[in-house]
């Protein structure tokens, strides 16, 4: 037999993806859930529904890329903080 209501874990798992995304969708009203005593519960058919219109994609935060690092002073080279600010491990232009 076949479950109708799968615990955050699992939901997250069947969605691929993280138990934080599955809290984001039920604080947004994405997502459905059942609490069953002090269970927090979400029905087979929510998941359907949340898969089948494909919001998931477009609710992942876009990751902004770091700040490159700077290259490490090549054969014990002090670098200046010219150097440092101008992003060139030789001070070179």
């Amino acid at each position: 037999m076949e479950k109708f209501l799968y615990d955050k874990r699992t939901a997250a798992q069947m969605l691929s993806i993280s138990v934080r995304l599955l809290e984001y969708l039920f604080e947004r009203g994405e997502l459905r859930r059942t609490r069953v005593g002090g269970r927090v519960l979400v029905h087979h058919k929510e998941l359907e529904r949340l898969a089948s219109r494909g919001v998931i994609e477009n609710l992942v935060p876009q990751v902004k890329p770091k700040k490159p690092i700077l290259e490490a002073p090549v054969n014990g080279e002090k670098q200046t903080a010219e150097q440092s600010r101008s992003g060139s491990p030789r001070g070179d232009s």
